[in-house]
């Protein structure tokens, strides 16, 4: 079952036991939400990003931009699913930002956005409530505000 599961993935993470610096572990630190633990994905992937990634450096090979495209995504506070019609949310490292896109921007607002702050309290996507941690592409193609509401 889903307690189970968090449990081998959490253990899987703490004991280093996961290969964090490729792309087919993309999704692992999402893996939370499926199992109903959207604070486990913020906490994990808050932690990849701090950890494995700075202003000089990356892990792992940065094929064709992947890595950095995991860290834009995951700054941003959202991350495709790839081969489906969803994104899934975690807590942004920004307290603002903007994709500029010719079918619509979208705009991310985390106000409260702090090194503190990696957990989702709210969120909203065009001013519906996403409280499963999941949206999708439609949700987003002509355009879209995020907001989010963080916590400790």
């Amino acid at each position: 079952g889903k307690e189970a599961f968090v449990k081998k993935l959490d253990y899987g993470f703490r004991n280093n036991l996961l290969e964090l610096a490729n792309e087919p572990s993309f999704l692992t630190t999402r893996l939370f939400t499926l199992a109903d633990r959207l604070d486990l994905t913020c906490y994990w992937v808050n932690r990849v990003m701090t950890h494995l990634f700075d202003e000089y450096s990356l892990p792992g090979n940065d094929d064709s931009g992947a890595m950095s495209a995991w860290f834009l995504f995951s700054s941003m506070g959202f991350f495709p699913n790839a081969g489906q019609n969803i994104y899934y949310l975690n807590s942004p490292l920004f307290k603002h930002v903007t994709i500029q896109r010719a079918e619509g921007n979208i705009e991310i607002s985390a106000p409260n956005c702090t090194e503190e702050t990696v957990y989702i309290q709210s969120a909203t996507v065009n001013g519906r409530d996403c409280t499963n941690g999941i949206i999708s592409y439609d949700d987003i193609k002509n355009g879209a505000k995020i907001n989010y509401v963080l916590k400790k």
